[in-house]
């Protein structure tokens, strides 16, 4: 299908978009938000100055968004609705695989 005329054009069209939109580099979103952060401060608006300041620290990799994991360990009740928890050697010797 690539060998008709019309097809290869296409194909060709759509690859010259695609590099289009690939020219946007870091470096480019960086002196975007640049200006931003020069606008912000000249209107005299701190709170955007610092987002834009912000946004080029993340681009660079310089800040990164954690999300904070707690993690819980429950361990099985001997019986349903007991209070009491079994003591971790108690759960490994109760639950632990059986040696075959």
């Amino acid at each position: 299908m690539v060998r008709l005329p019309k097809v290869a054009a296409r194909v060709a069209e759509l690859r010259a978009e695609a590099a289009k939109r690939s020219e946007v580099t870091v470096d480019d979103l960086v002196a975007e938000l640049e200006i931003m952060r020069k606008l912000a401060m000249a209107c005299k608006n701190p709170a955007a100055g610092v987002a834009a300041v912000m946004g080029k620290a993340k681009l660079l990799g310089l800040i990164v968004d954690k999300a904070e994991v707690d993690q819980t360990l429950r361990r099985p009740m001997r019986e349903p609705g007991e209070v009491k928890q079994m003591s971790l050697e108690e759960w490994q010797r109760r639950f632990a695989p059986k040696p075959q």
